[in-house]
């Protein structure tokens, strides 16, 4: 189905971002507060034109956790598994060879045990990158009294609970899948995921679902695509 409101979708110019994370405040803000787990909020930067999506995340500590918080389950988009069977795009078969974020969009998910003492708290913040066009995810780690969490294989082993997920991230060389970099307006150390792969993925979204992808569904389905390689799902929402 087609995108609607955006002039060379799946890029997005700043403005498109803007009401993008405006959108996807409007459709999940409440259903985020009901999971008791997440918050959401809009966040200024330097300017009016700069702002970006901040989601914080309560990390609880299990052996087991509920499938709801390890997958991306969002009643209103199509399963992304039938994107393997697209043949109209050309690196696509490529893509699933050499992008991680491809492989963890689709993992198996077991049923699992909430603990209700948080470990951790997890900020998401959800940027808008000129370079590429797409939105970019910085997210930083805080255990308790252990303070920043800076270790990736710590911070992966803390938000990726699917095996073969976490196989699949940490296969990538640093720089791949998931990074560390200066935020670009706190200007601290943060852990990000590397957008390169980004339009190309929600392209394959728009080809593969029956539902127009607008600016509330745009945010939604790029979570959908990398959450479980950062820990991030979204609860359902009616529309």
């Amino acid at each position: 189905m087609p995108a609607i409101g955006f002039e060379e979708y799946p890029y997005l110019t700043r403005q498109e971002f803007d009401r993008c994370i405006d959108g996807f405040m409007e459709k999940y803000a409440d259903a985020l507060a009901a999971s008791d787990r997440y918050t959401a909020r809009i966040v200024s930067g330097s300017g009016s034109s700069r702002k970006y999506l901040e989601i914080q995340a309560s990390l609880h500590s299990t052996a087991q956790t509920d499938r709801s918080e390890c997958t991306n389950d969002i009643e209103d988009l199509e399963d992304h598994q039938d994107l393997e069977d697209l043949e109209d795009l050309e690196d696509l078969e490529d893509l699933e060879d050499t992008d991680p974020l491809y492989t963890v969009s689709h993992p198996q998910s077991a049923e699992r045990n909430i603990s209700t003492t948080p470990i951790a708290q997890v900020q998401y913040h959800i940027m808008y990158s000129s370079t590429w066009r797409v939105p970019m995810m910085y997210m930083r780690v805080t255990a308790g009294s252990t303070g920043v969490v800076t270790s990736m294989d710590a911070i992966r082993q803390m938000l990726v609970c699917d095996q073969q997920v976490r196989q699949a991230v940490e296969a990538v060389e640093y720089g791949g899948a998931l990074g560390i970099q200066d935020h670009p307006e706190l200007g601290v150390p943060y852990m990000y995921v590397h957008p390169c792969h980004t339009a190309t993925l929600l392209r394959t979204v728009a080809l593969g679902t029956d539902v127009n992808i607008g600016c509330p569904e745009y945010i939604a389905a790029w979570v959908s695509l990398i959450g479980a390689a950062i820990g991030l799902a979204l609860p359902a929402v009616k529309d």
